[in-house]
């Protein structure tokens, strides 16, 4: 045969007594192979092949004579093809291929968690807007996701707008806290490590993920027409203290906060947000320190990729570094 489809099995039958046939169950393989040769006799006879197989029955019946002492029989290459996808169906798929779809601005993010399995496959949406302005979105063969389980990555600019999904998705929300730890192990003063929480807010969010860190409240308090970042509870003094907090847009009070912690002492200082949103390139407040000056700058200011704008213009910038999340979202979609 051309082609041998999965689990078919091939029967014939010779009116000639002295032709030996063999029926047996084909092995599992869709590699081209020679044409089957079936030596014969130098007598006239006639040869009854059927090929049984995923409902299709393929019959032949073929005379030779005594000019040709062998027979090629090659099956037309209609049956065996479709055998062969049929066979490729039915087998058992243990997990399903997701189809991750993305934004424009998160593509680079995109490309990187699907390159972290080889199970996420990568789906484009052409973006375009009818005259009105109302979304006119395109996708390329729209029916080979049906069945499978399809993602799409966003970015968004506050967390809150989870809440203006359907009832029939569901947002799936990662932490970045532990990217943050696993940098701060490898940080040659991982044993002089505080984390500061700026508000009671940020405290009440992170404080159990990071319960095995010495602790710093801070609060904000408002004197006259001011809101001035005061130290609640903890010790800042000769350590290495990490502000951690959800997401900065301007950083006042990031950079109150810093202030506040150097002037009670802190030998470095450092910062952590999953979402540098940073409108209007606020980023460009935030200063480097190099050694010794806490008050002036951060050793560090930690940010994910989940702002794709913003890893754009902080890239290879002092004191930023980015935490990508393209792991922790791959696997988060082995489900």
């Amino acid at each position: 045969m051309a082609a041998t489809p999965l689990s078919s099995s091939s029967s014939c039958t010779s009116t000639n007594p002295g032709f030996d046939c063999v029926s047996k169950t084909l092995k599992d393989s869709f590699l081209t192979k020679k044409p089957s040769i079936i030596r014969l006799p130098k007598e006239k006879s006639q040869i009854s092949c059927e090929l049984r197989g995923f409902g299709d029955h393929r019959r032949w019946n073929t005379d030779y004579g005594s000019q040709i002492d062998h027979l090629n029989i090659i099956q037309s290459s209609s049956a065996l093809p479709m055998a062969a996808n049929a066979a490729l169906d039915s087998l058992p798929k243990n997990s399903k291929k997701v189809c991750l779809f993305y934004c424009a601005e998160t593509k680079a993010l995109a490309e990187r968690v699907a390159a972290e399995s080889d199970a996420i496959e990568l789906r484009s949406i052409t973006w375009r807007t009818f005259e009105d302005g109302f979304p006119n979105l395109f996708i390329t063969n729209a029916h080979g996701i049906r069945g499978q389980h399809v993602a799409f990555l966003a970015s968004f600019s506050s967390p809150g707008e989870r809440f203006y999904f359907g009832d029939n998705i569901l947002p799936y929300f990662e932490s970045g806290v532990p990217l943050l730890k696993n940098r701060l192990q490898q940080l040659p003063d991982s044993d002089n490590i505080s984390i500061a929480f700026p508000d009671d807010g940020a405290w009440k969010r992170f404080h159990r993920q990071l319960q095995h860190f010495p602790t710093i409240v801070c609060n904000k308090v408002r004197e006259d027409d001011q809101r001035i970042v005061r130290l609640k509870e903890g010790d800042p003094r000769g350590r290495h203290v990490v502000i951690v907090d959800d997401l900065v847009q301007s950083g006042g009070t990031l950079i109150e906060c810093q202030k506040m912690l150097a002037a009670h002492g802190a030998s470095k200082i450092s910062a952590y947000v999953t979402h540098g949103i940073f409108p209007n390139r606020s980023w460009e407040r935030f200063q480097h320190d190099s050694g010794g000056s806490p008050d002036n700058g951060l050793a560090y200011f930690w940010i994910t990729d989940s702002c794709p704008l913003t890893v754009k213009e902080v890239k290879n910038r002092r004191p930023f570094e980015v935490l990508s999340l393209a792991g922790s979202i791959a696997a988060a979609l082995k489900i």
